[in-house]
C-alpha cells in the first residue's frame, strides 16, 4: 500500500501543479487538472527518479526516499503559493455540476459505471495471468524488478535479453519499480495501479474537452463511445506500455487543439507549454512516441506562424519539452543499445518495401481487425456525430485537422515499421497490431469532438 501512496504523492503533485498553473481565465480548472496532472506527474517523478538513479548508478532506498519527498513537497510549495487559485479552480465545476440536468448526470453515472466494468474484467485477466502479457514479463516488469533488485545499475547493459528492446524508454519501468523498492516486495497488482490512473486520464481528457464544448452529457457519451472499444480491460491487464502510450498522444492533441482555439497570449502560450510536455512524455514512454513528438513540434510551429508569434511560439514548445528530452536523450546516448529495427539485415530495406506479398498480408490483418474489433465502436461513434451535427455541432477544423494529422503519421510510421521489420512478419503482426491500433482509437474519437456547439454551453 505505501507504494500506491508514493504514486498517489506523485500524481497529486501534478494536480496541484496543473491548478495553480494554469491560466485564470481557463473554464473547468479541476476537470483540466485531474486529466492532465497524472499525466505531468508520472513523467516528472520517473525523469527525476532516472536522474537520481543516474549519480547512485541503481535504485538504492535514499534514491526512492529523495524522489517521494520532493513530490510532496512541491505539493505542499504549490499549495502555499498558489492556494487561493486552487480553491477557486475547485469550487468553480463543483457548483456547476449542482446545476446539471438529469440526462447529463445519468450519462456520467454511466461513464463511471463503464470504467468500473472495465476494472473488474482487468482484475478477472489479472487472476489468471498476474505478471501480465509477455512484453509486460520480458520487458517492460522485467527491467523494473533488475532496478529493485539491485543485480545491475543504469551502466549496465539494458540488452537483458534477445527480445527484450533495451532500447526502450523507462517512464513505465521507473513508475512500477518505484512502487516496487518502497514496498519491499515486487507485487504483481502494483503495475495496474499506474495502468488504471492513466486510462482515467486518458478517459477525462476526452470528456473534459466535448463537456467544455458541448456540455456535460455530450462530453460523458463521447467517453462512453471511447470506452466501447472492446480490448481495453483486457491490455489494462498486461501491463504493457500501450494504454499510458494513448493517454499521451490524446494529450497531446488536446493540448494542441487547445493552444489553436485560444484567444488570450497567455492561454496560447500555456496550452503550447503543456503540448511539448506532453509529446516529449509520449517518447520516454515508448519509442512509436518520436514519431508524435515531431509531428507535435511542426503543429506548434505552424499555429504559431499563424498567430505571428513564432520565435515565441517555437521556444515556448521547446521549454515544455527540454526537460523530458534531456532525460530521454541521456537514456539513448549513454545507456540503450540500438533498435531492433536497425539490426543486420539479409534483406535491403528496398526488396521488403517494395514486397507485394508483405503488404498483402499487413492489409489483411487490417481488414480483420477492423472487423473483429473496430466495426462497432466505430458505427457507434459515426451515430454520434451524426446526432450531434443534426442538433447542435459545427465542425472545428482546427481539432479535427490536428488529430488527422496525428492519425495519417502515426499509422504511416507503423506501416512502414511492419514493412521492414526484421522479425517474422506474421508473428509481428499478430502480436502487436491490436495494441498499435488502441494507441490510435482514443484520436480518432477526438476527431468527432472536434466539433463544437453552435452555442456556448455550460456543463450541464
Amino acid at each position: 500500500m505505501i507504494g500506491w501512496i508514493s504514486t498517489g504523492c506523485a500524481v497529486l503533485m501534478g494536480v496541484l501543479l496543473c491548478l495553480a498553473l494554469l491560466p485564470p481565465m481557463q473554464r473547468g480548472r479541476l476537470g483540466w487538472s485531474l486529466a492532465l496532472g497524472p499525466l505531468v506527474g508520472v513523467s516528472l517523478s520517473s525523469c527525476l527518479l532516472f536522474l537520481l538513479m543516474m549519480v547512485a548508478d541503481g535504485q538504492p532506498l535514499w534514491v526512492l526516499l529523495v524522489d517521494g519527498l520532493v513530490s510532496v513537497g512541491v505539493s505542499v510549495g504549490v499549495g502555499m503559493r498558489w492556494g487561493g487559485r486552487i480553491s477557486n479552480g475547485i469550487s468553480e465545476p463543483l457548483s456547476a455540476v449542482k446545476t446539471a440536468s438529469s440526462i447529463s448526470l445519468i450519462a456520467l453515472v454511466c461513464l463511471i459505471v463503464s470504467l468500473g466494468m472495465i476494472g473488474a474484467e482487468c482484475w478477472n485477466h489479472h487472476r489468471v495471468r498476474p505478471d501480465g502479457w509477455w512484453d509486460a514479463v520480458m520487458i517492460w516488469n522485467v527491467r523494473a524488478k533488475f532496478f529493485v533488485r539491485g543485480t545491475f545499475g543504469l551502466a549496465h547493459d539494458f540488452q537483458v535479453d534477445p527480445m527484450g528492446h533495451g532500447d526502450y524508454p523507462l517512464m513505465l519501468p521507473l513508475s512500477v519499480s518505484r512502487m516496487w523498492g518502497i514496498e519491499g516486495i515486487e507485487h504483481p497488482s502494483d503495475p495496474l495501479v499506474i495502468q488504471g490512473i492513466l486510462l482515467v486520464s486518458l478517459v477525462m481528457l476526452i470528456v473534459v474537452l466535448a463537456t467544455e464544448r458541448a456540455g456535460l452529457m455530450w462530453g460523458a457519451t463521447v467517453g462512453l463511445v471511447m470506452l466501447s472499444w472492446s480490448a481495453y480491460g483486457e491490455q489494462l491487464s498486461w501491463q504493457i506500455a500501450d494504454i499510458p502510450l494513448s493517454a499521451f498522444l490524446l494529450g497531446t492533441c488536446v493540448a494542441l487543439t487547445k493552444a489553436a482555439s485560444q484567444r488570450e497570449k497567455e492561454a496560447f502560450l500555456w496550452w503550447l507549454l503543456m503540448s511539448g510536455f506532453l509529446a516529449a512524455s509520449s517518447a520516454w514512454m515508448k519509442n512509436e512516441g518520436l514519431v508524435a513528438m515531431g509531428i507535435a513540434a511542426l503543429i506548434a510551429g505552424f499555429i504559431s506562424w499563424r498567430r505571428g508569434m513564432m520565435a515565441t511560439g517555437v521556444i515556448t514548445f521547446i521549454k515544455g519539452a527540454g526537460p523530458v528530452l534531456l532525460v530521454l536523450g541521456l537514456f539513448k546516448l549513454l545507456y540503450a543499445p540500438p533498435s531492433d529495427l536497425l539490426a543486420t539485415r539479409t534483406v535491403s530495406m528496398t526488396e521488403l518495401i517494395t514486397d507485394p506479398t508483405r503488404h498483402e498480408m499487413i492489409w489483411k490483418f487490417i481488414e480483420f481487425l477492423l472487423w473483429q474489433k473496430a466495426c462497432w465502436p466505430v458505427c457507434l461513434l459515426v451515430a454520434l456525430v451524426v446526432v450531434g451535427v443534426m442538433t447542435r455541432w459545427r465542425i472545428s477544423v482546427a481539432g479535427t485537422v490536428i488529430a488527422l494529422v496525428f492519425i495519417v503519421a502515426l499509422t504511416g510510421s507503423y506501416y512502414l515499421a511492419y514493412l521492414t521489420t526484421p522479425h517474422d512478419l506474421d508473428w509481428h503482426l499478430g502480436t502487436s497490431i491490436h495494441r498499435l491500433a488502441l494507441q490510435v482509437w482514443p484520436l480518432v474519437v477526438l476527431c468527432a469532438v472536434g466539433f463544437e456547439s453552435r452555442q456556448k454551453t455550460t456543463v450541464n
